[in-house]
């Protein structure tokens, strides 16, 4: 396949994706133009994440996949994960997750003061203030799977055959921008590479579906959970009294002894001990973690620009930048 070829394949998967969002983006401002002219509010948390998920995965998706679902496409070898294989990669993905969210979090801070804007990670905050049912379904079960069909198998099998390992970072940073959050830019890129390299080695989405799950409940559903059990009310207390007064230490003391507060703190040592266990394996096998790319037409000087300097490419990263800055504005 020529160059030029291959650039406009890239090109079009840009295009696709591109309008995915503008797609998602437009049917999202109508319902909240039809909800704010009639006034309507949503209480239900299920109506809320049906609300929020409707024009990404039945508008914004099916049309995404129109658009290239005729491309030449193919699926990467098939590979069975061992169990331990599969453990492995919990492990690395929990401290990449940690490691990036930690990024996300300083440089949102840093920008946070020297604009002078708030910049909230809102995911979490939506994930949060929802009932625990609705967010295991949406956010535990059906996200996972059409991320990982978006992002992964729709994705992937289009571009693999050209260059492994472009395409394994390709597929972290368009799933990093697609967040439209700072917070989660960075583990999302991290863990979104990871998720590709298991997709490419394994040819299996199963197991990337299987692992963004747990991910996904494990360090979004649990902390809420635990949370939600502990005395919110006697915590936004504590935070406005003075640490020196016997009420603060009254509250303070009620608040240790909660079984919320106690499996709260277990679930952080749990969480310690996978950070560094991720650490280790890491450290010990990123060498080994490579894909053969000998065989890949997309080599040598200009592979970088084929893959990223292409409109269909330049168009979906401004927009997502656009999209971003957008939902910071409106949070204000």
């Amino acid at each position: 396949m020529e160059r030029s070829e291959i650039k406009n394949r890239y090109s079009q998967i840009g295009i696709a994706y591109t309008v995915f969002v503008i797609v998602m983006y437009a049917v999202s401002f109508i319902i909240k133009l039809v909800m704010t002219t009639n006034n309507l509010h949503i209480s239900s948390s299920w109506l809320n994440y049906l609300v929020g998920l409707a024009p990404i995965w039945m508008f914004g998706f099916p049309v995404c996949f129109i658009l290239i679902k005729n491309m030449q496409h193919t699926r990467p070898e098939d590979q069975k994960l061992s169990i331990g294989f599969g453990f492995k990669f919990y492990f690395i993905l929990t401290f990449l997750m940690i490691t990036g969210n930690i990024v996300g979090r300083i440089i949102g801070y840093l920008l946070s003061h020297l604009l002078g804007i708030s910049i909230d990670n809102t995911t979490i905050d939506m994930i949060s203030r929802q009932d625990i049912l609705p967010s295991i379904i949406f956010a535990v079960i059906l996200g996972p799977m059409l991320e990982e069909l978006a992002f992964r198998k729709l994705l992937i099998d289009r571009l693999w055959f050209l260059s492994k390992k472009h395409t394994i970072f390709l597929s972290g940073f368009m799933f990093a921008l697609f967040h439209t959050n700072l917070y989660q830019f960075f583990y999302a890129f991290l863990v979104g590479v990871i998720f590709a390299y298991i997709y490419t080695i394994t040819g299996r989405i199963r197991y990337t579906i299987m692992l963004h799950m747990i991910i996904n409940f494990v360090h979004g559903i649990v902390p809420v959970i635990l949370i939600k059990m502990m005395d919110v009310d006697k915590l936004a207390r504590i935070a406005v009294l003075s640490p020196e007064s016997e009420e603060a230490r009254k509250l303070a003391f009620e608040l240790i002894k909660s079984p919320g507060f106690l499996l709260f703190i277990l679930y952080l040592l749990v969480l310690l001990g996978f950070i560094i266990t991720g650490l280790v394996l890491f450290i010990k096998n990123v060498k080994r973690m490579r894909v053969d790319d000998s065989m890949s037409p997309l080599q040598g000087p200009g592979s970088v620009s084929a893959v990223y300097k292409n409109m269909g490419m330049i168009l979906f990263v401004i927009s997502m930048i656009a999209f971003t800055v957008f939902e910071i504005v409106i949070s204000q």
